[in-house]
């Protein structure tokens, strides 16, 4: 019989879970039993472990990052855990391994309670909900099984429902390479030429602007785990404005009106190397770079990349000068320094794949253009996240 399984399978499912890793996903099952007969408390309590024993079986085999403790059989884990500390058993030092477990016990990555009691002879019904860490309803349903089920060779049906709604997500950690480039080039160009008159003589105004931009931005990115990503960027901005007007009836702030010529180049550039970190995870300071994977019902993910520069050198150079009629006064050349930074925030997809794939790999070139500015923006990307 499939489900022949003494408690103290269960113990040892929890003595294996501290001994877990930052990649894995640590679960938290805590099993309640109903029924208006004694015979049917008895029975709700076989289904419950039986559906304790699959799901750890259906976990392994679809997640196997997964680790699963039973919250009603931590006391008797830690009262065995005890005499293993004491002079029959060799005074072993359980302590670190008592608190290790517990502080596992009290930051599990999920919380699952769930009850299967009976309703008549031949079927039962099954509730579950599983929530986050941060507090998140994952999963919840209430459906009806066969009992005859649990003697069957197949995993039972509430476990087959969870362990499919649980593919939704991002159970195991994909970690892997992003490297996301971003280029963008606007240029504008304004020429005005028209004759004007002014002081009994014919003249001519004319106006030249140019206006050209080009900035890229290389981020190199690398998912870690489920909640974290490093890497770096670098961005480079060249911004040039230049005017060159010419103003035969021009008029000074005397009112007296003549030639002038006037020109203005401004040119600004920047560069910014690296990651901020100012975020905080286990006490420590991370870069501020994200990589999340929201996997659909359709069959298809999405992954969303967010990320933040450090601040770094954005400089702006002026020059304008003036000739003609009236007093001008030309200022010096006009240098400014100050601290800039960049963000990535972009959503990739849908793709097809799911929580289930090994590689979720994709390559692909954006091409956007501002309706109103004009300015294209090219957007290349490649990400190779497995599972291990």
């Amino acid at each position: 019989m499939k489900h022949a399984i003494h408690l103290i399978a269960v113990i040892i499912l929890l003595f294996n879970s501290v001994n877990v890793s930052s990649q894995d996903a640590f679960f938290l099952f805590d099993g309640a039993f109903s029924g208006e007969t004694h015979e049917d408390q008895v029975l709700s309590r076989g289904l419950r472990m039986a559906f304790l024993v699959d799901v750890v079986q259906a976990l392994e085999k679809d997640f196997p990052c997964a680790r699963v403790s039973y919250l009603g059989d931590i006391s008797l884990c830690l009262t065995e855990m005890q005499l293993w500390g004491t002079p029959a058993f060799g005074n072993q030092d359980v302590g670190p391994k008592i608190k290790k477990m517990l502080n596992r016990l009290n930051n599990a990555d999920y919380w699952v309670t769930y009850c299967i009691y009976p309703v008549s002879e031949t079927m039962a019904i099954a509730e579950l909900k599983c929530s986050d860490i941060k507090g998140k309803k994952l999963v919840q349903f209430s459906i009806n099984m066969s009992i005859a089920s649990i003697f069957e060779k197949d995993f039972i049906e509430p476990v087959k429902k969870f362990v499919k709604e649980l593919s939704k997500y991002e159970i195991c950690p994909y970690t892997g390479p992003i490297n996301v480039e971003v280029k963008s080039v606007r240029t504008d160009t304004k020429t005005e030429k028209y004759p004007i008159y002014c002081n009994g003589m014919d003249g001519m105004y004319k106006l030249d602007r140019t206006f050209n931009k080009t900035s890229s931005a290389s981020w190199n990115l690398n998912k870690t785990d489920k909640f974290q990503t490093s890497g770096t960027v670098i961005y480079n901005l060249r911004e040039e404005t230049k005017t060159e007007e010419q103003n035969d009836c021009y008029t000074c702030p005397s009112g007296r009106q003549g030639p002038r010529w006037y020109k203005e180049n401004t040119l600004k550039t920047a560069k910014v190397e690296g990651l901020s970190n100012e975020s905080v995870a286990d006490d420590r300071q991370i870069e501020d770079a994200r990589a999340e994977i929201i996997f659909l019902d359709n069959g298809t993910y999405t992954l969303q990349v967010k990320a933040a520069s450090r601040k770094g050198d954005f400089k702006l150079k002026a020059e304008k000068h003036a000739e003609g009629t009236c007093s001008n006064d030309n200022p010096p050349p006009e240098n400014i320094t100050k601290k800039a930074d960049i963000g990535l925030d972009e959503k990739f997809g849908p793709y097809v794949g799911t929580s289930l794939d090994k590689v979720l790999y994709h390559k692909e070139t954006i091409i956007r253009e501002d309706p109103v500015t004009r300015e294209k923006t090219t957007i290349s990307f490649e990400f190779n996240l497995k599972k291990e």
